[in-house]
């Protein structure tokens, strides 16, 4: 096998802010913005920003961002803003 095994790339990905995930109107407003564009919100990769949400610790707190995201056809592929003694990804993630 000869050439390059492993390549990089750019994608553009969606970030949510896991504090925005409380707010009781976050999924009415983003069901709304996916009613207007629902071909381009299909399956989209999602990263969720922990910043300034330093009490988003627990392992139910990350399921269930990740229902409220696929509900609404959004994909969560990873996290940002963390460290890892906060957080540590299941292997079924």
């Amino acid at each position: 096998m000869a050439g390059n095994l492993v390549q990089g790339a750019v994608f553009t990905v969606m970030v949510v802010r896991a504090g925005m995930l409380r707010d009781p109107v976050f999924e009415t407003e983003l069901a709304e913005q996916i009613r207007l564009s629902p071909r381009f919100f299909l399956n989209a990769p999602v990263v969720l920003d922990l910043k300034d949400a330093a009490e988003f610790t627990r392992e139910a707190e990350f399921a269930e961002a990740r229902e409220i995201l696929r509900r609404h056809t959004l994909s969560l592929i990873g996290v940002q803003n963390t460290a890892l003694r906060r957080w540590r990804p299941r292997p079924d993630w």
